[in-house]
């Protein structure tokens, strides 16, 4: 999950982290799945390094590794969040799993 570029939105900055909401990928017991929304704290700067200016309250950002990387209108977030779906479905599709057997 950590390495999935994943959209999420601003509630709040302290200094260098930001506390975001973000759908991490969840285990049903027989696909992974997009989960409910979740709080989470991630760095938008480390030791007075940063991909992008300090992120603001309602703002949608991408995330790699728990480290904000850019803004992302609300368009560009959904369109993020679609890829996620369709790489999910991917590795659940049982039967590309059974043509590799």
């Amino acid at each position: 999950d950590r390495c999935r570029t994943t959209p999420a939105l601003v509630q709040s900055v302290q200094g260098d982290e930001a506390r975001v909401l973000l759908r991490p990928p969840t285990w049903s017991g027989r696909a992974l799945e997009l989960g409910a929304w979740e709080p989470r704290a991630v760095r938008w700067r480390d030791d007075g390094l940063s991909l992008v200016a300090a992120p603001r309250p309602g703002e949608w950002v991408s995330l790699h590794w728990d480290f904000v990387c850019g803004r992302l209108s609300a368009m560009a977030s959904a369109a993020v969040a679609r890829v996620s779906r369709r790489s999910l479905a991917a590795v659940n599709d049982t039967s590309a799993v059974a043509a590799l057997v």
